[in-house]
């Protein structure tokens, strides 16, 4: 029996191995990018390339007012503002009134009545990137928070010099605005939110990107017309940011920004909860278009957080009295310790609450959470389809 408990113990040790080594790593890599993220450094000032800021925009003159007010005050050199709104024209002409008076690089613009069958969002885009005269575009939305005067800076950094020359696309990061989030459930989903877009941002700082965020997302304004645009994804609602960053992004051509002062949030309100969980809806649909690899890898950290204990549980069990149980929850307490310090470190590089004792019941229950939200959602796939609505 002791041989027994033996090889048990062994096998958690390798699962552990597997689990720190492997399994995290993209989640690890994701906290040290932030970590390690310098401010931009823009000289000289004469080799920037201009910059068109699309702002897709709601229907609320205040919140764009505001938002243009803070891109406004960036201190990149050379940049212009296109708003486009989806709403009416009188909508759009009355913000156009208010926002050119008071700066002439604001360009307003608006969707056509009558666009049936196609992506709202991606038909903004469109017309924003045909209104463009930069040579670099990035594109984001009205309801943002800014962190800093350099978030422009930081996102246009990788373009500029002998360097950019090569570099098409900017990852930036985004979160939600965490305190909105309503419910017994709040924690968790802020934890199941930040897991998810670290596996993302973890790939890219290891030079494999794979998806991005369309509201904190630069590329070159050549490389959307040369790829056709979404083309390729025409019959989505969604797939503007992950479906075509996986397009056109490498680990040569593809720079991860994740300075905290370039960090945006989102701000959803009241909907906040809605709008996560359609969020996480859309990703999980277009995931499977994109490479397998992290996905796995996610899915083998949700496992081994039940495959661990469960070895460390039974070979305790087998010889309980003698040193072979306190083995056993050595290794347990260890591997515990050691993800509550990597989940701690991730939330403060990405703005989350720093959990202490939630971190391992909701590692335990998001593969079961994942499962429920998953059957909920499945007769719902279709909407996903621009010819659905």
């Amino acid at each position: 029996m002791i041989e027994s408990s033996y090889l048990i113990l062994t096998g958690a040790v390798l699962c552990v191995a597997l689990l720190l080594l492997v399994a995290l790593r993209p989640y690890i890599a994701a906290a040290k990018a932030c970590a390690d993220a310098c401010p931009p450094d823009i000289e000289p000032a004469d080799q920037c390339p201009e910059v068109s800021v699309i702002v897709y925009s709601g229907s609320d003159p205040d919140t764009i007012r505001t938002t243009v007010a803070k891109i406004l005050e960036q201190d990149y050199p050379r940049f212009e503002i296109i708003v486009v709104c989806d709403g009416p024209q009188e909508l759009a002409g009355d913000l156009g009134d208010m926002l050119q008076s008071d700066s002439k690089r604001i360009y307003v613009t608006y969707i056509q009545p009558g666009s049936h069958n196609l992506s709202r969002r991606k038909l903004a885009l469109t017309i924003g990137m045909k209104a463009a005269r930069g040579e670099v575009v990035v594109i984001t939305s009205d309801n943002i928070s800014i962190p800093s005067q350099s978030w422009l800076s930081a996102m246009a950094e990788p373009f500029i010099g002998e360097a950019g020359r090569h570099i098409d696309v900017s990852l930036g990061v985004t979160h939600i605005n965490f305190p909105e989030l309503r419910g017994p459930l709040k924690w968790y989903h802020q934890f199941d939110a930040l897991l998810t877009d670290a596996l993302w941002i973890g790939y890219a700082a290891q030079g494999q990107p794979y998806r991005g965020d369309g509201y904190n997302l630069a590329f070159r304004r050549k490389t959307f017309f040369d790829h056709k645009g979404f083309a390729k994804t025409i019959n989505l609602h969604t797939g503007d940011d992950d479906l075509f960053v996986n397009e056109i992004a490498n680990g040569a051509n593809t720079r991860l920004v994740c300075w905290p002062g370039a960090h945006i949030t989102l701000n959803w309100g009241a909907s906040a909860n809605r709008v996560l969980s359609i969020r996480k809806a859309a990703y999980s649909f277009t995931s499977r278009w994109l490479p397998k690899t992290p996905f796995i890898r996610s899915g083998t950290a949700m496992l081994l957080q039940w495959i661990i204990p469960a070895l460390c549980i039974w070979g305790a069990l087998i010889n309980w009295l003698n040193p072979i149980a306190a083995a056993a929850a050595l290794i347990l307490l260890t591997t515990w310790g050691a993800e509550i310090y990597f989940y701690r470190k991730l939330a403060k590089a990405y703005g989350a609450v720093r959990l202490w004792w939630g971190v391992m019941p909701f590692w335990l229950w998001r593969p079961i959470g994942d499962l429920f939200f998953r059957m909920e959602h499945r007769h719902s796939r279709k909407k996903h389809f621009t010819w659905q609505r």
